[in-house]
């Protein structure tokens, strides 16, 4: 506080000014596309001087047009990122008030986060690229591409949780693997697929009808079996105790599989939608797999805890690089339903010949 006055910051306002930048920028992108065409059917119509004279003028523009839809993309990326890491920072207040009640105390666990290639921890997951020439050999079109790029040229993939969480798993391994450099290898494995080139051609046709940018495709066990490979390393699907009727079976199934030095990857349910608290992907329980609010997602396992007044999980959370520490009840509650059914499953991710047991 400072001369009376407060300090007050309105999210939803913040995100709607993001919106309308970035509306905005990709309405100016649009129209900069349509001028273009007609300027070179205006070169090509008026092949004399004056024709020339308006192509060379239009195209000593482009760059600046360019800058200014691009200036306001960054504006509009600057204003999400820092509502996102105050809300984390709250999350994580928050986290520090109910340790007093007898929470583990202290710092979360040591367990490493996603970094680039220079060793630098990323911001979030939506850091994650995919290459134009992918694209061009799953076969989607150079006009598909160009609507997919942003100002910068390049394409998001906003679904890369799973490549992101299975780096970190390789980290703890000893593997020093970068989140960029698991996705690319998982997309150059898995191009020889018929079916996962289907399956974004289908996320591409199905972007591109509701006017957004970027990638969208999830990724399952045999795309993430494709990286753990290229690393030497094993990867299975591992069975567990049905956690909704015998959660200490569960318990201890896990415990056992991470004390023989298993990283274990699970699916959960993350709430990424309008909502409570919109956007901030903390897990949240499943109810179905048609509630518009909720997605499934990717987490690794970090430790499993017993405080004073009961037990608890830490994971790494790719959403916005964290690591989250949670009650043993949330954790599983929010376990999502294409990894329940008779028995459980995580992805148990290991050495050679460590660990591995059903």
């Amino acid at each position: 506080m400072e001369n009376g006055h407060r300090l007050q910051v309105h999210p939803e306002a913040i995100r709607s000014y993001a919106r309308t930048l970035r509306q905005w920028a990709e309405r100016w992108l649009e129209l900069e596309h349509q001028a273009q065409a007609v300027g070179r059917q205006l070169s090509e119509t008026v092949r004399a001087v004056p024709g020339e004279r308006f192509g060379g003028s239009w195209a000593a523009q482009t760059s600046r047009r360019a800058q200014i839809a691009e200036r306001s993309l960054g504006l509009a990326q600057a204003l999400e990122t820092g509502i996102a890491r105050l809300e984390q920072a709250f999350q994580e207040a928050a986290q520090g008030l109910r340790s007093l009640s007898g929470a583990p105390s202290g710092s979360l666990p040591e367990i490493p986060l996603a970094v680039d290639a220079n060793g630098r921890p990323i911001v979030s997951q939506f850091e994650m690229r995919v290459d134009a020439e992918i694209l061009r050999r799953a076969g989607v079109s150079e006009d598909q591409i160009a609507r997919l790029q942003e100002p910068d040229g390049r394409i998001r993939w906003y679904a890369a949780c799973g490549p992101v969480a299975l780096s970190v798993a390789l980290r703890a391994l000893g593997q020093p693997v970068p989140a960029q450099e698991a996705v690319d290898r998982m997309l150059a494995a898995r191009m020889a697929d018929n079916g996962f080139r289907e399956r974004i051609q289908r996320d591409v046709a199905s972007r591109l009808q509701k006017g957004r940018r970027g990638l969208g495709f999830y990724t399952g066990e045999e795309d993430l079996q494709a990286i753990a490979r290229s690393y030497g390393t094993e990867m299975e699907r591992a069975r567990l105790p049905d956690g909704q009727h015998d959660p200490e079976a569960l318990w201890r199934s896990l415990r056992e599989r991470m004390g023989r030095g298993e990283q274990l990857m699970m699916l959960v349910r993350i709430q990424e939608r309008p909502g409570a608290h919109p956007g901030d992907g903390r897990l949240v329980p499943y109810t179905t797999p048609e509630d518009p609010s909720t997605v499934p997602h990717w987490v690794t396992l970090g430790e499993l805890e017993e405080g004073a007044d009961g037990r608890y999980v830490t994971l790494y959370n790719p959403y916005h690089n964290t690591r989250e520490r949670y009650r043993w009840e949330e954790f599983v509650a929010s376990v999502d339903g294409q990894a329940r059914g008779g028995s459980w499953w995580a992805l148990s991710v290991r050495k050679p010949g460590a660990g591995g047991a059903p």
